[in-house]
């Protein structure tokens, strides 16, 4: 079944139009059963919507399973898009983005809040440019990426609650966490931190949690997913090529931002979804609506 689908993938991306017609001949086949005629009639209709999708304010052109899963996070106000690496994450949570902000009124501003590796802020940057720098945007965006030194970091954080796209790193925002947590901590250096912190948090509508393996180890929770968590959006969508290594409580964290209050403790999770022989089979339930890989 896997060795199918990798091959249809291949091909329903390579060649969309000759798929739509290889779909419609197998759609006329006599005595076709009528169970795989209806699911056949399911598929060319979400074909036909996917391959004729346009996204305003996005030159680059998709490929079908990048509008799929542009589709999939703006349907969603929480979600897990779980895609291998290379197959254009960053590209359709931006679409997604950008899809939701052209269903908006105008006037009314849409902030998305991208937290993600260090290591991948300039990626995010380059791919939040116009077309003729690199990027894949139409339209040029109001970007803030808080990166420097500490006082560079205070000075664009400050600039950041009325703009379209705010990228930071996880341990940045642990360092926050951090010292308004800290007693100890030198009373201008809490005022800063909260300052930084309600800029940033301000009006966001959108937040994208890139890389959110970052958070799966329970041990994290100190720093990377208590930041992470702190920051409430009506839109959450994790980007992550492993949303679990194998062992439930890596998923734990990130269902715990994505529906905080749903999923009991960490003890309570793995007896329901570990312990209990259904709770694999219960978990898998629950994923499907939540998660596209």
């Amino acid at each position: 079944m896997r060795a199918f689908q990798k091959v249809w993938n291949q091909q329903f991306n390579r060649d969309p139009a000759a798929t739509l017609v290889a779909l419609k001949q197998l759609q006329s086949t006599p005595d076709l059963d009528g169970r795989i005629a209806t699911v056949l009639g399911l598929v060319l209709k979400q074909f036909r919507f996917i391959h004729k999708l346009e996204v305003s304010g996005i030159a680059t052109e998709l490929k079908p399973y990048q509008k799929a899963g542009a589709l999939f996070l703006f349907s969603q106000s929480a979600a897990i898009l779980g895609d291998e690496p290379g197959l254009g994450k960053t590209l359709q949570a931006i679409a997604a983005t950008e899809l939701l902000r052209s269903q908006m009124d105008a006037g009314i501003n849409i902030k998305a809040l991208v937290i993600a590796p260090a290591s991948v802020k300039a990626t995010w940057q380059t791919q939040l440019g116009l077309e003729a720098d690199g990027g894949h945007l139409s339209i040029e965006r109001n970007v803030v990426v808080i990166e420097g030194t500490r006082e560079e970091k205070e000075k664009l954080a400050l600039q950041s609650a009325k703009v379209d796209y705010v990228i930071v790193n996880y341990a940045y925002l642990g360092g926050l966490i951090k010292t308004l947590n800290d007693e100890t901590a030198d009373p201008k250096a809490v005022a800063s931190a909260q300052k930084q912190w309600d800029e940033i948090i301000a009006n966001v509508t959108i937040k994208i949690v890139d890389e959110s393996q970052m958070i799966q180890n329970p041990k994290d929770e100190v720093l990377r997913a208590r930041a992470v968590r702190a920051i409430d959006a009506k839109i959450k969508w994790h980007l992550t090529a492993t949303p679990y290594y194998g062992h439930v409580e890596h998923i734990w964290s990130l269902l715990n931002d994505l529906e905080p209050g749903q999923h009991g403790s960490l003890s309570e999770f793995k007896t329901a979804h570990r312990t209990d022989p259904s709770g694999l089979v219960t978990l898998y339930a629950r994923l499907q609506k939540l998660m596209l890989r």
